[in-house]
Formats: C-alpha cells, sequence, structure tokens
C-alpha cells in the first residue's frame, strides 16, 4: 500500500517508523532503525542549515536553535529517505 503527501510517499509494508519533533531548542528524532542513519535540515526556502549523522534506535536529540518557520527534516538510510514536516514555535 502507497500513501502519497506533500512531503514524502511512504511503502507501509517495508517503512521503517520515524518521528520529529522541535520543543525548547532542541529537535527530537524517534528511530526504529537499528543502523546509521543522516539527518539533514532545510528551511522553507530549501536551504541546508543542519546536519548531523546518528546511530542506533530509540529518541535521539540535536540542540539547534531554529527561528519560528516550518523546516524540512529529511533522513537517509541503507533503506530509505524520509522526508518529515515540522515547525518551530
Amino acid at each position: 500500500m502507497l500513501s502519497f503527501s506533500l512531503v514524502s510517499i511512504n511503502n507501509y509494508m517495508t517503512d521503517h517508523q520515524m518521528k520529529v519533533w522541535y520543543r525548547n531548542d532542541q529537535l527530537f528524532i524517534k528511530s526504529d532503525l537499528s543502523k546509521a542513519f543522516q539527518l539533514m535540515l532545510f528551511d522553507c526556502k530549501g536551504q541546508l542549515i543542519g546536519r548531523r549523522h546518528f546511530t542506533g534506535k530509540g529518541i535521539m536529540n540535536y540542540n539547534i536553535d531554529l527561528p519560528a518557520g516550518i523546516y524540512i527534516a529529511r533522513i537517509y538510510s541503507d533503506s530509505q529517505v524520509k522526508s518529515i514536516k515540522f515547525f518551530s514555535k
């Protein structure tokens, strides 16, 4: 089954769960990936504003001060590329 949204195409048969949220100058990433992945942050203009590598699963955080706005977290792993939209207030 495929679902389409503004920022991603997900195949629910093979998709890993990834969640992203921002609070108190920290970006949180919840992942069930057991391998390393790369996070790239983009603002609404498409400019790269941050990049970081993570390893393991669970909840990880990335200390970054973001002005209010809409952002895209693009997550690259061996098995998928996923884009998640989030807001900073």
